[in-house]
């Protein structure tokens, strides 16, 4: 991510790798008669969109004052910028993390990725310690984990916290507002996930000590719903009372998926 090609951000004025921001271009809509600027959200390795493109950083509130304050009319001051495009850039990036699962479940197992589900999904567990300090339930040494997916719900301190936000989920907006106000989706990052220390019997150790990293852990609720839940449940035949942390190995044929979650996490800080 941080190798990725610079490009300079139209909002900030500033530059970035190319993988924390967004390309977006003119488009022509027939139905409208109108030019729009839409995202050009491309998978790695693809041919993007042609056109100019204009880049800004993929961060929902800097998308939001982009609106606001008018800067996207620097791109074509004619032309119509949604006003949920940060909505909308959420739900391409979680579509993106969900293909990158999906490629995951299709090689495991293969000849593109030799190797069983249960060495590629390793169950996390808590120590019980004032520390919040977490171990590969794992007697192998690895490589390493690129994140750990949580099945759990978000804690109900946080759910608390933020219990008048009735957008939290993408697929679950309420109002008492009348069918055409505009309610703009806002996500707590800490309902995405957070930075714990895990530890976890190395293979790249030559002591064959174990090793503790700072691992990126994600809610799944919060970012696939409850269908994403049953899904990963489901591959790793998952009871309802086993451990709900799944720790992803770290290895190149993961390495997308670990990318694009932490895409995610980003968006909302």
């Amino acid at each position: 991510m941080i190798g990725s090609p610079i490009r300079q951000c139209i909002y900030h004025q500033r530059w970035f790798p190319r993988d924390f921001l967004v390309r977006f271009i003119r488009a022509y809509d027939k139905e409208t008669s109108s030019v729009w600027i839409v995202p050009d959200v491309m998978e790695e390795g693809a041919t993007k969109r042609p056109g100019i493109g204009y880049w800004v950083k993929s961060n929902a509130r800097i998308l939001q004052n982009f609106l606001k304050e008018g800067k996207y009319k620097a791109i074509d001051n004619k032309a119509y910028w949604r006003k949920d495009m940060h909505e909308h850039i959420w739900k391409i990036l979680v579509e993106d993390s969900i293909l990158r699962f999906d490629r995951i479940i299709e090689k495991l197992e293969s000849i593109k990725f030799p190797m069983e589900r249960k060495e590629a999904f390793l169950p996390i567990i808590k120590v019980d310690d004032p520390f919040n300090h977490y171990y590969v339930n794992c007697s192998k040494p690895i490589r390493g984990l690129q994140c750990v997916l949580i099945l759990d719900e978000p804690s109900d301190k946080m759910i608390e916290e933020e219990s008048d936000d009735e957008n939290k989920y993408p697929d679950n907006k309420k109002s008492k507002k009348s069918k055409d106000s505009y309610i703009p989706l806002k996500i707590p990052s800490d309902h995405i996930g957070s930075i714990e220390k895990v530890s976890y019997y190395s293979s790249n150790n030559v002591n064959g000590d174990y090793v503790t990293q700072n691992i990126p852990f994600y809610y799944v609720k919060t970012i696939w719903g409850d269908q994403g839940i049953e899904k990963i449940k489901k591959y790793l035949h998952l009871e309802e009372n086993q451990n709900p942390m799944i720790g992803i190995i770290c290895m190149p044929q993961t390495k997308q998926l670990a990318l694009s979650l932490w895409k995610l996490r980003n968006y909302w800080q």
